[in-house]
């Protein structure tokens, strides 16, 4: 998928934080693939899960977050797309009151040993 090594890691982090906070107003399992997701997390014995869940993040997609980061989740969760496409996005978003925007750049450190 284009743009994978970019927004994958985001894509991830966000499920590790309505995870971790889902007082936030969204749960894990309302996002795509949220429910096995968790399922797998909950798996990890607790004493360590929390170092496990946040190893490498936002550089990279472990195994566990792999199936996440999809076409429709990179969609629905972060802000990727063409120039006019985001353009129109901000305006709606302006047109409902937001005065900013966030900004979270993200790359993969992965590297290839070939």
């Amino acid at each position: 998928m284009p743009g994978w090594s970019a927004a994958g890691p985001f894509v991830a982090s966000l499920y590790h934080l309505f995870y971790e906070l889902p007082g936030l107003g969204m749960k894990v399992e309302e996002l795509p693939g949220g429910v096995s997701w968790r399922a797998k997390v909950d798996a990890i014995p607790k004493a360590v899960r929390h170092l496990r869940l946040h190893e490498g993040h936002l550089l990279r997609v472990d195994d566990r977050d792999r199936a996440l980061v999809t076409g429709e989740s990179v969609a629905a969760l972060s802000w990727t797309g063409r120039a006019s496409e985001l353009r129109e996005r901000f305006t709606q978003y302006e047109a409902q009151g937001a005065t900013e925007i966030f900004y979270e750049p993200t790359v993969s450190h992965q590297t290839s040993t070939g």
